[in-house]
């Protein structure tokens, strides 16, 4: 799914439960810390099945020069599973299927609770 200026991208099922770094050789990451972070925000899916418990949505708005370089990193990846880091934790391992344009980036999580162990992290 993707939306103007963002991407929806999926979460690892296994950082809830606390998976701290599976990375593969040879897959491109893109590495995100604190200071790249403008603004952070969660919200529960509202399209969720299972209402008891919701995935989360997380949205997170990048600093210019992290925009740009989340948006080279799309252009020089593009049609290839990544890997999305926060600290040493996969938080995401999509596919690119479309150049990010934007400074937006927009990930979906299986939990609140997951999401907010990665808004944790970011806000250290």
């Amino acid at each position: 799914m993707f939306a103007i200026g963002s991407v929806i991208i999926g979460c690892r099922q296994k950082l809830e439960q606390g998976n701290s770094n599976n990375q593969v050789a040879g897959v491109p990451q893109f590495q995100i810390s604190h200071a790249d972070i403008v603004s952070i925000s969660i919200e529960a899916a509202t399209d969720d099945i299972n209402k008891a418990s919701p995935s989360a949505i997380m949205y997170l708005e990048f600093t210019k020069s992290k925009a740009s370089l989340l948006h080279t990193f799309s252009q020089n990846h593009l049609n290839q599973k990544i890997q999305i880091l926060v600290g040493a934790n996969i938080v995401s391992e999509p596919v690119l299927v479309a150049v990010i344009p934007g400074d937006k980036l927009t990930i979906r999580f299986p939990s609140i609770q997951a999401a907010k162990i990665v808004e944790d992290t970011l806000q250290k």
